[in-house]
């Protein structure tokens, strides 16, 4: 490289070097504006008097609300009792989902157009959770973590559980209801093997078999739950 060509990458590397310390020094003598909210809040107006947000003190601290050109709230940030939440609203105002900090993690809810919650998830003391529900807010479904593994629940349009499986300590389990609730058969594993039960509608057993660690068991009962016939 001749000396022309040094003496130009050396101007260059020092012209650097000056600008870098000239926009330092600027970027510090650069002053931030403050904007003072007032205690009562303070909303942000189109000329028209139009809302287009909103900042306002809540219980656990302040809310920030953002309107659509009909004045209707479509977003919302706000600090809660656990730390932050968000939420998220149809044209209509309508909150369609919603998030936040809870005691245990955090939370999801999903809401229809009418504002009517139809799921949601979240996290529990022994890990996450997930409930379904129907247009009217009726839990068909719930799925969670246990201290065993995981548990499903399955319910009618009248919130009554008709079906059920989990993990427990030995295995699986299964449990069949009718329409009132009432658990009619139920399946699981045990410490020998496994196990099956039918009830009547009164929730009395009335058959079941078993494994023990000598082979089978059997049970027929009569509709108090009284054994008719056991074996062994």
């Amino acid at each position: 490289m001749d000396k022309t060509k040094v003496y130009l990458l050396v101007i260059l590397l020092l012209a650097i070097a000056v600008i870098v310390v000239f926009a330092q020094q600027t970027i510090k003598q650069l002053k931030v504006s403050e904007i003072i909210v007032p205690k009562e809040g303070l909303k942000f107006k189109t000329e028209d008097g139009k809302v287009l947000l909103g900042i306002i003190p809540t219980e656990y601290g302040w809310s920030l609300a953002i309107f659509n050109n009909q004045g209707k709230p479509v977003a919302g940030m706000f600090a809660t009792e656990y730390g932050g939440g968000l939420g998220i609203s149809n044209n209509q105002g309508k909150t369609v989902a919603g998030m936040g900090a809870t005691e245990d993690g955090g939370d999801l809810g999903i809401f229809n157009n009418q504002g009517k919650k139809v799921a949601g998830m979240g996290a529990t003391k022994d890990g996450g959770g997930l409930v379904i529900s129907n247009n009217q807010e009726k839990t068909v479904a719930v799925m969670f973590a246990t201290e065993d593994g995981g548990d499903l629940r399955i319910g009618n349009n009248q919130e009554k559980p008709v079906a059920g499986m989990g993990a427990t300590k030995y295995g699986g389990t299964l449990h069949i209801y009718n329409n009132q609730g009432k658990k009619v058969a139920g399946m699981g594993a045990t410490k020998d093997g496994g196990k099956l039960g039918i009830n009547n509608n009164q929730e009395k057993p009335v058959a079941g078999m078993v494994a023990t660690k000598d082979g089978g068991g059997l049970g027929i009962y009569n509709n108090q739950g009284n054994p008719i016939w056991e074996k062994p």
